[in-house]
């Protein structure tokens, strides 16, 4: 990670810049691996895992519990700066409950209900992000 204390005004605009690269050479390639998968399923993620990444996996879930990982204190407090913010935003979105009756007997009301499981890949490309 690289850091930055104080920079110039003049550095501000470089340093903020992310890279770009043209995207339409990319779409050929997502779209074939998306036809792959929309065709071969699961089965598909196990053989791009190898082809891709040089591994060979047994599973497509992910365990991490019992890990125990080692991180620059610096980059775990930028997590745990992250982690709150983000808890912060969220927490600031949760709704009561609220029933309205419509008309005589009929009674209205969201809700919002968590889901049990979903699969999700976000890339983070140049730019990966803690909240992702």
């Amino acid at each position: 990670m690289k850091k930055y204390t104080y920079p110039d005004i003049s550095q501000w605009s470089s340093i903020c810049e992310r890279p770009t690269f043209d995207l339409s050479e990319m779409e050929g390639k997502v779209k074939a691996i998306l036809n792959e998968v929309k065709e071969f399923g699961d089965q598909s993620l196990f053989t791009m895992s190898e082809r891709f990444d040089g591994v060979t996996l047994e599973s497509l879930a992910l365990d991490l519990s019992g890990q125990n990982f080692e991180i620059d204190a610096d980059l775990a407090d930028s997590i745990r700066t992250a982690k709150a913010n983000i808890e912060m935003f969220h927490i600031s979105q949760e709704e009561e409950v609220r029933e309205i009756e419509t008309m005589n007997g009929v009674r209205c009301w969201r809700k919002s209900v968590a889901i049990q499981n979903v699969g999700l890949y976000i890339p983070g490309g140049s730019a990966p992000l803690f909240s992702t």
